[in-house]
């Protein structure tokens, strides 16, 4: 990973943009702030993803969106081995990752995990009582040319479920 502002490994910071990568440096996740997180996910530095945004509204609290700042960004990495004892075609699965933890105000972090070969975001609250979840608002704005697989699931009758993967085009 290589930046010309202030850097860690893997992770840097300028006054608008936080920017970590994979551990093997292939993708590359840009986050800003500007009335909520946006973010920019790059593959060998091809766009995939391009202005995602995430946004938690929660009835009688203030949204991600109405976050004044990031007001504590911490990095960290993991590079481990779950042993899987049960159920898993793998009995052992590669942990490794870069995380960026991104403190709003007083209620919410967020954190991008960005492995070799993929990345993710988990939302976290702090509220001292329940709450309720009004909306959640998550922009996946894949580029013109990205491709896209998932499961799916075909249900027949009088047998098992099947899995099959299918290829989706994101136009």
């Amino acid at each position: 990973c290589s930046s010309d502002l202030i850097a860690l490994p893997c992770f840097s910071v300028s006054k608008d943009t936080i920017i970590t990568t994979s551990p093997d440096s292939n993708i590359k996740v840009k986050i800003w702030f500007e009335r909520g997180i946006h973010y920019n996910v790059y593959y060998f530095q091809k766009p995939i993803l391009e202005n995602g945004f995430i946004d938690l509204i929660i009835k009688d609290y203030p949204s991600i969106s109405t976050s004044k700042k990031i007001t504590k960004i911490l990095q960290s990495s993991k590079n481990d081995i779950i042993n899987v004892p049960i159920g898993e075609r793998r009995k052992k699965i590669i942990d490794n990752y870069n995380q960026v933890a991104l403190k709003l105000d007083q209620y919410y972090e967020i954190n991008f995990k960005v492995f070799n070969n993929g990345a993710a975001y988990q939302i976290s609250t702090f509220f001292k009582d329940s709450i309720y979840i009004q909306n959640e608002i998550a922009n996946f704005p894949f580029s013109n040319k990205s491709t896209g697989y998932l499961p799916i699931v075909n249900k027949r009758r009088l047998e098992e479920h099947t899995s099959e993967l299918q290829s989706h085009w994101y136009i």
